[in-house]
Formats: structure tokens, sequence, C-alpha cells
């Protein structure tokens, strides 16, 4: 088996190694009866099994300006058909031109003729000079209908609503900011160690003890290594192709991305009880396409390296541990007929928008008024939301990187943010002027006494396994199974194993786990404030007086809980979501 036209080395442990070795690891050439053809965990060596650097070429920075233009034109018209019914109807066009930077830092690596030293990156480019297409069929119709009718009597009017739209996002900064590490400008390895290129050695310690003499670290920084344009350079990126070209990492979006939108509709009710009460129930939807997301359709960057050299103390005077090798690709064969496979080149980080999510929800209302003193809102939603994928950046309860970039069906589930029941309250109550004598008067004349509160049902997450189960280089994995795993009912508990044995929830090495996205919940979320305002009048001068009670119960509502398998408490919530109780005084004079 060759490695780009070298030999693939790999090591295994053992008592006794037959051609030497260091720490107990022994160096075998494939055609060794003892060579291990999978990824190695070198951590026992206080070695990290990959080492991912941004060397800035021609550049003293990585500082980027980034423009984008946007064109918006709306039309809108409302016909009023009769006395109680209305239409409204319109059209908008949006157009965002491409994000690029505006001294072309991103765009002029596109045609660099430096690019052809990587030619696989050269194909991935595709020859673009943008970072993507423009997406220029962004039109939004809009509908709405609205019609009224006493269908209860006089002063009872019901109020039928119902309203269709398309609406458009934009495509993040992120994108564009991220996708900076592209050759030649910016040079982005993934490896442990590299051991030889042309006459310079690189090694991976910690940077903040490395020397600065040679360029390869920015004075003042402790992560970012400087390499040197010019002929040191060129030997370097020669070395990288020839024998490393899959340690060369990569953050672009697809050539054509289209514009995330939602299809947006609604119907609602409302019906006028009497002239105090009114009430509202409806449906709500919403369906998004395009939406944004990240995937590694080259696998990821949690590759194992085969470790040429472990030594201690050359360089650093408080004897950190360095180490030069090969990276070593994952032990998951890529299909080089995959759509955005380039199998010898590394991780591709892919920005794309092929996600979709779906909103359903009925939502419902009560407005009230009782003998001109209380005031009062109440509100119910009965919601779900599923969708592939919640955010471009990790939320707390899932990952963003899917468990397998090749099914990406299987991401399905609720979203980080769904909330299955949700009510709200607000509720003003007035005491008013009072006549009469007495202390008591005193302290009740235009007394106000205000509560809101909400309680919701809690937030959806993963259990992952820090295991690369599915051996595709990303810590993503999901349970194959939910046996072994306690579903307690206790906010700060929500998760407790009964098995020792973690390896029997996850799935057989190199399959993806058969478990869902966001299968888990977290507690539910109860809060409820209270204000007291109390005025002092004093002829034409008042002064208020006021209290806010926040979270009056003092409820500990707690977060997602610790939900990676192997992690020391496993399934225990160990934040909260909203502050405890707290109190505020204030006083106001009105003059």
């Amino acid at each position: 088996m060759t490695f780009n036209g070298a030999p693939r080395l790999t090591a295994k442990t053992g008592a006794s190694c037959p051609n030497g070795g260091v720490a107990n690891f022994c160096f075998l050439a494939p055609g060794d009866p003892g060579s291990i053809l999978k990824p190695q965990d070198i951590a026992g060596l206080g070695v990290a099994s990959n080492s991912i650097l941004n060397f800035n070429v021609d550049r003293p920075d990585s500082k980027a300006n980034l423009r984008y233009y946007q064109f918006d034109f709306y039309a809108q018209d409302t016909w009023r058909a009769s006395q109680n019914l209305s239409l409204s109807f319109g059209l908008r066009y949006e157009y965002n031109t491409p994000i690029k930077e505006i001294n072309g830092l991103i765009e002029k690596t596109f045609s660099d003729p430096r690019l052809d030293a990587v030619p696989e990156l050269k194909r991935l480019i595709n020859g673009r000079t943008q970072l993507y297409r423009p997406d220029r069929n962004n039109f939004g119709p809009r509908v709405g209908i609205a019609y009224s009718k006493d269908m209860l009597g006089k002063n009872r009017v019901s109020v039928f609503r119902a309203g269709y739209g398309i609406y458009y996002d934009q495509i993040l900064g992120a994108v564009a900011n991220q996708s900076r590490n592209v050759f030649p400008t910016f040079l982005t390895f993934n490896f442990n160690g590299l051991r030889d290129f042309g006459n310079q050695t690189l090694y991976i310690q910690n940077p903040a003890t490395f020397p600065v003499d040679g360029g390869f670290r920015v004075p003042g920084t402790l992560n970012q290594f400087h390499l040197p344009a010019g002929d040191t350079f060129q030997r370097f990126v020669v070395s990288v192709s020839d024998l490393f070209s899959n340690a060369v990492t990569v953050t672009l979006p697809t050539e054509r991305l289209d514009t995330p939108m939602a299809h947006h509709f609604s119907f609602i009710f409302e019906q006028q009880l009497n002239k105090n009460f009114s009430v509202s129930a409806g449906y709500v939807g919403t369906a998004g396409r395009h939406l944004l997301r990240f995937t590694t359709p080259n696998l990821g960057s949690s590759l194992a390296s085969v470790p040429l050299d472990i030594a201690r103390g050359v360089f650093s005077p408080v004897n950190d541990p360095y180490s030069s090798g090969l990276i070593y690709i994952p032990a998951r064969p890529l299909d080089p007929g995959t759509p955005g496979t380039v199998p010898v080149l590394g991780t591709v980080n892919q920005f794309e928008t092929t996600a979709s999510s779906r909103y359903d929800s009925l939502q419902t209302q009560l407005h009230g008024r009782f003998l001109n003193a209380l005031n009062f809102q109440v509100s119910y939603t009965l919601s779900k939301v599923n969708d592939d994928v919640s955010d471009v950046f990790d939320l707390a309860g899932a990952f963003v990187l899917p468990q397998d970039s090749f099914d990406l069906r299987a991401e399905r589930g609720p979203a980080n943010f769904d909330v299955h029941h949700r009510v709200a309250y607000d509720l003003i109550y007035n005491f008013g002027p009072k006549t009469g004598r007495g202390l008591l008067r005193h302290f009740t004349d235009n007394l106000q006494i205000a509560t809101t509160g909400r309680f919701h049902t809690g937030q959806p997450f993963t259990v992952n396994s820090v295991i690369d189960v599915n051996l595709d280089g990303n810590l993503t994995d999901r349970l194959n199974t939910t046996s072994g795993i306690e579903v307690t009912g206790d906010r700060s508990r929500p998760l407790r194993l009964t098995t020792t044995n973690l390896g029997s929830l996850l799935a057989p090495f190199g399959t993806d786990g058969k478990v869902g996205r966001n299968t888990f919940r977290a507690g539910s979320v109860l809060e409820m404030d209270v204000s007291v305002i109390k005025p002092f009048t004093f002829g034409t001068k008042r002064l208020l007086f006021r209290t806010d009670i926040f979270n009056f119960i003092n409820r500990s509502n707690f977060g997602v809980p610790v939900r990676l398998l192997e992690a020391p408490g496993f399934g225990k919530a160990t934040s909260t979501v909203t502050p405890g109780r707290r109190v505020q005084f204030s006083l106001k004079y009105e003059f």
C-alpha cells in the first residue's frame, strides 16, 4: 500500500519492537505482518492525534474586508372588495451579490499560478473567479386576505385572516470569512509534524516555547506560525504536493449557493366574546429551503498520525513534547465517484445550501379585562420543528457537522430550538383611587401589581461519543441504541447510565449509529416575574416607588446536560439557562 507514491508507515504497541521504537511504539512497513492499517491513538504520548496550522503567505496578518450589495424591490397593493373583505398582494425581488474581499484577498487565489503545486485543490476550485455564483431568481410573492363579520351578534366581531409569502435570507459573512483559508494566500495543514522538507524541519510543540528565529512563529502570539514566502515556501509546497497532499485542509462553499428561503403560511381566527374579552386561534407554519450547512465530503479533520519520531526537550527548556510524522488518512475508504470528493486531498470543510426545515404550530390567545382593574393575556402554543441542521455553528444540544456527510437524511430530527409546549401570560392589576380613611388607604391608592411568566418544555439534545466510531474523521458519532440509558425525569440529571459497558451503546466500527439527532430533551423552563408600583402624590408632583422581582419562585432552570457519553458527569446538568431570584428597587420623581 502506498501513500501518494511513498510507503505508508504504521505503528503498533507492544512489549518489544523488532526494529526499535520510542515510547513503546514500533514503526513497521506495510509489508510487515504486524502492521495495523487503521488510525492509531497516540494521546498516551502526550501528542495530539492531529495538528492544524494556518500559514499566512505574502501577508503579515489575516485581516479581511468583506463587501456585498443588497438590492430589494417591492410592490404591494390592497383591494377592499367589500366592507367586510380585503385582499392584499405584492411581489418582492431580492438580489444579494456574492460576498467578496474588497482587495481580492480570496478571489485572486483562485487563479494564482502557485495553485499548480496542489493540482487536487485546483480541480476542486474548478476555475471559479468568486466564492460562489450569483443567485438572481429570488422572487417572493405575498398574498393576504382578511374577512370580518358579526357572527355571534352585535359587538361580537369574528375575523378570519390568512396569508402566504416567500421570504429570503442572505448568505452569512462567515462563509467568506472562513474561506480565507485558501491556498496560496493562506495555507492550512493538518498533520502531526513533518519530518523534513527542503533542509527545513518543522516540529509541532507548544508554540509559546517555540524559538522565534526562522520565522515560524509570529512574535506575541501563542498558536500562529508564519512560513516565509520564496524558495523555502516552494520547497515546502513541493514536499506537501508529493507526499502530504492529503494534509492540505480547505474551507470553501460549493460553487452554487442558493439563497436560503422560507415559505411562510398562516390562518388565524379571532373572535370577540364581548367588549372585554376576545380569543384567537390559528395555524402558523414555515417551510425552510436551501438552508446553510457544513459538510465534510472528503472526510473529517480528526486524522490520526503515523509517529516517526517522538522526543522531548530538544528546543524547549520546559521539556514540552514535540513530534514529527506523516498524516494518516481515516480508515474509512473514499469513493472517488462521490460528488465533491477529492481522494488525494485532505479535509474539505464545505458550506452548502442543502438543508431544510419545517415548523407547524397551533397558536391560541385569550385577552381580557375584568372590572376595569384587571388586564390579562394568556397564550398557549403547540408546535413542532424538524430540520437537518439548526445553525452553521455549534449550538448547545447538537453538533453542526453531520454524523455522516454521505447520509444527510439521517440528520432529520427535532431542531435544537424545538419546543412542543409553550405557555406565557402577563397580568396587571390596578387598585385604583380609594376613598375613606385609614392608614391602609395610603398604601393602596393607585397601587399596581404586574406579573409575567412563561413555561416551555425542554430543549432537545443529542448524545454523542468522543470516539470516531464510523471512522470518517469527525467526532460527531451518535449512539446505536438507548438500552443502557435511563431517562430519569429529573431536570438536574435527565439521563443516567445503567450499564458500565459503554461500547455496547455504540455501533460497530466503520458504521453509523442508529439513534437519531436530538432524541433526548433537557428539563422544562418556568420563570415568573413580579413588579409592584406605588405612586405617592404631593399636589402636582409625584414620587414612584417600584420593586421588580425576577424569577420570583427562584426556580433552577437547567440547560442541556453533559451529553458526551464518555465524559465524567454524563447526563448531569451543570449550568442553568436563567438566573436565580433577583430583586431590583427604583425610585422616580416627577414634577
